[in-house]
């Protein structure tokens, strides 16, 4: 559509200003405090695009080179070092920086160890309980965990529309037919509930802190089905239906989300993100509870310093100092460095930009502080996003890589936790976390000619380093025994490759040695303690290879065992 007079200058009113030469507004480079200034602020990647597009104007394209070079090599060099600088510090005043190789690994074994807690998986029926076995080896099933991981993400994939009333008049079909397939899934995860708790028993199942969150989401969902479809028709007959289904929607989307944070749970590496984040949370607690303080002491400041600056191009009634609530708000916003430069130099205001006269106290003006804002707002961006916000990076970097270090690198993988997590669930099968000693150990040192010194319990640690010494090293004797008849080459290349994954543990053996016993007295096999009990493990003499007498209690970890001899 054409407007008349739309290009037409005749036509439009004019105001008549004197030209004048002036600096941009927030910045220039007439001193070198005003150059130093400007060049801060573009440390935090703020306002430098507008001296580049002001030094195009009016300098010239080979003017640009000039910010552009500065921001490729002070912020984004510069301060990637002053990063590691940060991050070496943290590691050099806790010690691990000071490590070496294996007593690093060390260090991380026993972090890993320490977070390694029970399943508090019940153990499996007995036979004559037929249907619990059957249940009982469906829900430890991989197929079964995917299928309802997967039911997580279709349940959460019913949000891609909000679920309010006004969308409702829009799509009134597609948010119903979301609202009933979230209510199915929900009827689903009820049904797997059921199931663990017919398998593992009541008790059983309210042994795992995992099982009680299923738990109490479920009953949550469970309520939003009936308030949310049952209960509409009296709401509707009260006359207060929009208010009924506001208050259900919001409760049933709640409900959504708090089952999706379900899924980590049911993923090994989600599993490993979530404890970064809450390990991450932990160990920073006081970092953070110091950097809080730091704020509350700036944002009083704030308030006596700038709480009665004039309103300006960031200084608004929303973004203010006038009293210590906004302060806080105001600089809370500052930490992630959004406009705070803007914010600075409205409080940087002076005369004739604001109201003051002779004789006025400074409090009665709406004038800024030049200086104390430059010392404000530098100080604070510095200490707080470039000092302690890296402190917070290198706690996350430091747990980060607990975590997700790599398998070549750690004494013990996680698969080898996992499967002895699973091994120690099965052995403490009244989930007292410490078990005795086998009684078989007796028998084993009386035919070795040893006595055990005394009598004490088994940690983690412990059982994982005996597990490493005694079962390779006493099994690689009986294997090269039992398998005489074989050709040498044959017999020579079956022994090196169980040799192959057995090492030493220097720390594990200390701990050992100043318990009271020496290696001579710990050496023993896992086929003698073992032989007594049919449910367990037992070893084949007539060919070097470990069976499982008890398949079908568990595939994963008959596989692992095999594997593990088959190197």
């Amino acid at each position: 559509m054409e407007v008349y007079g739309k290009n037409d200058d005749k036509l439009h009113p004019k105001i008549i200003v004197p030209r004048v030469w002036t600096n941009p507004r927030n910045f220039n480079f007439d001193h070198i405090g005003n150059a130093m200034l400007a060049l801060f602020e573009t440390l935090s990647y703020k306002g430098w695009n507008v001296i580049r597009d002001i030094l195009y104007l009016r300098q010239g394209p080979w003017a640009v080179l000039f910010i552009h070079i500065y921001v490729f090599i002070g912020c984004m060099i510069g301060l990637t070092l002053f990063v590691g600088v940060v991050v070496a510090n943290y590691t050099e005043n806790r010690g691990t920086a000071l490590l070496t190789v294996d007593q690093r690994r060390w260090h991380d074994l026993k972090a890993r160890l320490k977070m390694a807690q029970p399943l508090h998986v019940p153990p499996k029926p007995p036979e004559s309980a037929k249907l619990r076995s059957y249940l009982y080896d469906l829900t430890l099933s991989r197929a079964f965990k995917q299928s309802f991981a997967i039911l997580v993400v279709v349940n959460s994939f019913t949000l891609v529309v909000p679920w309010n009333v006004e969308e409702e008049k829009q799509r009134r079909n597609v948010l119903f037919g979301l609202t009933v397939l979230s209510a199915f899934c929900n009827i689903l995860f009820t049904i797997e509930i059921l199931l663990k708790a017919v398998a593992f028993t009541v008790r059983g199942f309210w042994q795992s802190r995992r099982n009680r969150g299923d738990f109490f989401i479920t009953m949550l969902g469970l309520t939003w089905i009936v308030f949310h479809f049952l209960f509409q028709v009296p709401a509707y007959i009260a006359g207060g239906i929009n208010e009924w289904k506001r208050l259900t929607y919001t409760f049933g989307y709640m409900v959504v989300i708090l089952r999706f944070f379900t899924i980590a749970g049911r993923k090994s590496t989600l599993k490993m993100l979530m404890l970064t984040v809450l390990m991450s949370m932990v160990r920073s607690l006081f970092i953070i509870a110091a950097m809080f303080l730091l704020v509350l002491f700036y944002a009083y400041t704030g308030v006596i310093l700038f709480g009665m600056v004039k309103y300006g191009q960031a200084v608004s009634k929303h973004v203010n100092f006038r009293n210590g609530r906004e302060a806080l708000v105001v600089l809370f916003r500052s930490v992630t460095g959004e406009d705070w430069n803007d914010i600075m130099h409205d409080c940087m205001r002076s005369p004739p930009f604001c109201y003051w006269a002779e004789g006025l106290n400074y409090w009665e003006t709406d004038c800024g502080n030049y200086f104390g804002a430059i010392l404000y707002f530098c100080s604070f961006y510095l200490i707080i996003t470039y000092i302690v916000l890296n402190v917070l990076v290198a706690i996350i970097m430091e747990n980060f890589s607990l975590f997700y270090s790599s398998e070549e690198d750690a004494l013990l993988s996680y698969a080898d936790i996992r499967n002895f997590q699973q091994v120690w669930n099965y052995v403490d099968a009244d989930q007292k976390q410490n078990f005795e000693s086998f009684d078989s150990r007796d028998s084993i040192e009386e035919e070795s000619g040893s006595k055990k010194k005394a009598r004490r319990r088994n940690s983690i640690p412990e059982l994982v380093g005996e597990a490493r010494k005694f079962m390779f090293g006493s099994l690689a004797k009986r294997l090269e025994k039992a398998s005489e008849t074989k050709a040498g080459k044959d017999r020579r290349g079956t022994l090196k490759q169980i040799q192959m994954p057995t090492y030493e543990l220097p720390d594990l053996e200390e701990n050992l040695d100043e318990a009271g016993d020496s290696p001579q007295e710990r050496r023993h096999s896992v086929d003698t303690p073992l032989s007594n009990n049919p449910e367990l493990l037992v070893l084949n003499t007539s060919t070097p290879s470990v069976e499982f007498n008890t398949i079908e209690q568990n595939q994963d970890l008959h596989q692992w065992w095999t594997d593990l001899f088959e190197l």
